[in-house]
């Protein structure tokens, strides 16, 4: 089956040629770990994937053109 990966902030690097989003063939039943690992993100450099609005945990079974979003850890902003 074919999905998307969406890459956001610094999980760019991760995308071939500086591209935001891959195409990626995954065997039916895969997961978005699955994907996480096909494309070659570092475990603690993900922080969290959606799909269609929705966040996911990493054990979701993706289904035929599902476009997941891939984001980095969140951090910034002045302490007080």
């Amino acid at each position: 089956m074919r999905v998307r990966a969406r890459f956001f902030g610094d999980l760019k690097k991760f995308a071939p040629h500086d591209e935001d989003v891959v195409e990626v063939d995954l065997p039916e039943g895969s997961t978005v770990s699955k994907l996480v690992d096909a494309a070659h993100v570092e475990r603690g450099e993900l922080w969290r994937a959606s799909i269609k609005n929705q966040l996911v945990e990493l054990d979701q079974v993706l289904q035929e053109g599902d476009e997941v979003f891939l984001f980095p850890p969140i951090g910034g902003g002045q302490s007080r």
